[in-house]
C-alpha cells in the first residue's frame, strides 16, 4: 500500500488507468469492510512495551544500547503495520534515538522537497522514541521547529532526538533532522508523562 501511494504520487497516469485502479481498490475495501474494528488500546496492551506502564504503573526498562526500537506498530508515521507509514526504522544510540527513512513522492510538497507538515510529524514521532528510554508514555504538549533547509525526497534522512531535561512529569526533548546535504530542521518539544490507569505499587 505504501509503495502504491508513492507510485500514484510520482507517476503521470491516464484517466483510464486511474479508473481501473479505483475499481480494484474499491473491491479490496469492500472485502475488508465487514471485519471487526480494531481496538487500538487493547492491541497496545497485548503488545506490552510502554502500554505495560498503563496497566501496572511500573516504568519499563530501557532497551539495550544499539538495539532496534519497536514503537507504535500502527502509527501512520513509522508503524510497519500502517499503509500510510513513512517507513521509518528506529534505533537507540547511547542516550539518543535515531529515526531513519527515505521519504517517497507521496510526501513531496514543493518540487523535490518533503512537505513541511510531514517533517513536523516525523519530528513528533522521533521525539516520542525517547519515551522508550524513559520507560513511560507521554503526550506531546508543544513543538517548536526551525526549518533550516529542504528535506529531500527519495534520499536517506535521519532524525536524532535526546532528552534535554526532566522537570517532574515534564520532558523537554530536542530533535535534529538531517540528510547527507546537512541539517534541515531543529526542534524542541515539551511532553507530559501520562498517568497510569492503576495506582502505582507502594
Amino acid at each position: 500500500m505504501r509503495a502504491a501511494s508513492h507510485l500514484l504520487a510520482g507517476r503521470d497516469l491516464t484517466d483510464a488507468q486511474l479508473d481501473e485502479l479505483a475499481r480494484r481498490v474499491e473491491g479490496w475495501a469492500t472485502a475488508v469492510d465487514d471485519a471487526p474494528v480494531r481496538d487500538k488500546r487493547a492491541y497496545m496492551v497485548r503488545r506490552g512495551g510502554l502500554a505495560e506502564f498503563m496497566v501496572t504503573g511500573v516504568p519499563q526498562p530501557p532497551p539495550p544500547e544499539g538495539s532496534v526500537l519497536r514503537f507504535d506498530e500502527l502509527s501512520c508515521i513509522g508503524g510497519p503495520s500502517s499503509g500510510m507509514s513513512m517507513g521509518f526504522t528506529y534505533r537507540r544510540d547511547g542516550d539518543e534515538t535515531v529515526a531513519e527513512t527515505v521519504f517517497g513522492r507521496a510526501f513531496e510538497g514543493p518540487p523535490e522537497r518533503v512537505h513541511g507538515g510531514a517533517v513536523a510529524a516525523a519530528i513528533d514521532e522521533s521525539m516520542s522514541l525517547i519515551l522508550l528510554l524513559v520507560g513511560q508514555p507521554a503526550y506531546t504538549v508543544q513543538l517548536s521547529i526551525a526549518f533550516r533547509a529542504a528535506a529531500p525526497v527519495e534520499q536517506p534522512v535521519r532524525f536524532r532526538s535526546r532528552l534535554v531535561r526532566r522537570e517532574g512529569r515534564k520532558l523537554f526533548i530536542s530533535c535534529e533532522g538531517s540528510s547527507d546535504e546537512g541539517v534541515f530542521a531543529e526542534a524542541e518539544g515539551l511532553f507530559v508523562l501520562a498517568p497510569p490507569l492503576v495506582a502505582p505499587p507502594g
